[in-house]
């Protein structure tokens, strides 16, 4: 599904930074404003792990650079193009104290994406370290999108058929 995906230690929501598209584009914490580059498709793929892909881009998904980046503490989390690359793979599982984890594939799990120094500022950095039961910075709450809060784009030149039916799609989904 298509969720806001909000750190449970701050409040603020996983961000790509200023809705770049650009691969090595930051993945940030920000306030909530809605974007598109505040909604992620979650999606398990076929060998049991999941890529999470920032709406704004989907051709592109949340990348630690390398496996060995992917199982090193203090990795920054960015957006790269989507190859089902084992550092664009994830676990995700029930935290202890509320919400879930996101962990990396490369370290089965062991390192999960937190806010640096448990920050509560906008912008701030989202990386990865060992798993934690003692700080609230690596666990994560997965807030559906309603097709309501959805950002839709309209096509001014359609035809009045092309738009009828446009109009027609966007009321099925209301």
């Amino acid at each position: 599904g298509v969720y806001y995906i909000r750190n449970l230690n701050s409040g603020k929501y996983m961000d790509i930074n200023w809705a770049r598209t650009a691969d090595g584009t930051e993945v940030i914490q920000y306030g909530f404003h809605g974007d598109l580059n505040q909604q992620f498709k979650v999606t398990r793929e076929s060998d049991g792990y999941y890529s999470i892909k920032p709406m704004h881009r989907q051709s592109s998904a949340l990348d630690l650079r390398s496996v060995s980046g992917a199982n090193s503490n203090g990795t920054d989390a960015q957006i790269r193009t989507f190859r089902n690359y084992t550092e664009q793979k994830f676990t995700i599982t029930n935290a202890v104290g509320g919400g879930f984890q996101i962990g990396t594939a490369a370290s089965g799990g062991r390192k999960v994406l937190e806010v640096t120094n448990s920050s509560h500022n906008d912008c701030e950095i989202i990386q990865i370290w060992d798993y934690s039961t003692s700080r609230m910075n690596d666990n994560w709450a997965f807030e559906r999108v309603s097709p309501a809060n959805m950002t839709y784009y309209t096509l001014t030149n359609l035809s009045s058929g092309d738009q009828n039916d446009a109009n027609a799609i966007v009321k099925s989904f209301n």
